[in-house]
């Protein structure tokens, strides 16, 4: 019985890490992505803009797929793995954004935001900046997988990896 208590604790947990780290994400993409203010402050409607939502949702997304690569192990305890589950994911956040605002910017150097998204409403540009936001995290995942929660193994092939995907896309 208490394992079964045990189990709806973890989810009970898991989802409110999650809501909780969506809300942070929505606020940490407001300071590492200024120009990107207007989707953080307003509402995001696919009538009006539907590049400018299919650009955010691609990020959340990507935040979900790092996510999968994630576990929560009950068998080294319920505290110890919420704080791996903690430190892990917030890592995972904190090196996808700074993924995608290096790649955006090799990617995107001679483009603007607020023009090409909000004023122009190009579709190229969400595209690519949507399908590099779910790549990225797609390499993400499989960097937490190998790297199998080292930070050492982590960081060192982050450098890696930054550097290979930055020279592809920009020698592309």
């Amino acid at each position: 019985m208490s394992e079964i208590f045990d189990k709806l604790l973890i989810r009970f947990i898991f989802t409110f890490y999650i809501c909780l780290s969506y809300f942070v994400f929505k606020y940490a993409h407001f300071i590492f992505y200024p120009t990107h203010r207007h989707q953080i402050l307003k509402k995001l409607t696919p009538s009006s803009n539907y590049i400018d939502t299919l650009t955010f949702f691609g990020r959340v997304i990507g935040v979900g797929i790092i996510y999968s690569a994630l576990e929560f192990n009950e068998y080294i305890g319920m505290a110890f793995s919420t704080i791996h589950f903690f430190i892990w994911s917030t890592i995972g956040i904190s090196t996808y954004l700074l993924t995608l605002l290096v790649t955006d910017f090799i990617i995107f150097q001679k483009y603007r935001f607020s023009e090409e998204v909000q004023k122009k409403k190009n579709d190229a540009y969400g595209i690519v900046s949507f399908t590099n936001a779910i790549g990225v995290a797609i390499i993400l995942k499989q960097l937490f997988l190998v790297s199998q929660y080292s930070i050492i193994k982590y960081l060192v092939l982050w450098f890696l990896i930054m550097c290979l995907y930055g020279a592809s896309t920009r020698l592309y």
